[in-house]
């Protein structure tokens, strides 16, 4: 799970503990498609109806949304 990042110097914060790599999934082969952060703006976003790709096109979040969907567009092209 990601982290969240502050607000004040722009680092990731863990709010969980991290698992160690070969206790994970990844370890099995699952690849890894995204880490979004924890980030309020997500849902405040949606609480006004204003998406966050839409509310903040820029922020952290929005690029690791669209780069989740280009991924998972480039996995359904390859099985179609």
């Amino acid at each position: 799970m990601s982290g969240i990042i502050c607000p004040h110097c722009g680092k990731t914060i863990d709010v969980f503990s991290r698992v160690a790599p070969e206790r994970s999934i990844w370890a099995l082969g699952v690849e890894r498609l995204a880490q979004i952060p924890m980030d309020p703006t997500i849902s405040e976003a949606g609480d006004v109806g204003r998406p966050l790709l839409i509310s903040h096109p820029d922020s952290v979040a929005a690029v690791a949304f669209r780069e989740l969907a280009l991924k998972v567009k480039a996995r359904l092209e390859t099985v179609s």
